[in-house]
């Protein structure tokens, strides 16, 4: 049996509309990493 890993990042101060492409390519590599080593799911919590 293998146990079930859930990643939980929260960046309270992230904004959506203020991401740049190297927050999207930083976030999505640790998804990426994460998923690889876990396979389970990567979610990130975001500010308003």
């Amino acid at each position: 049996m293998r146990p079930r890993i859930h990643t939980v990042l929260a960046q309270p101060g992230l904004l959506v509309a203020a991401c740049t492409e190297e927050h999207l390519r930083l976030l999505a590599g640790a998804e990426t990493y994460v998923h690889g080593l876990t396979r389970g799911p990567f979610i990130v919590f975001r500010g308003p």
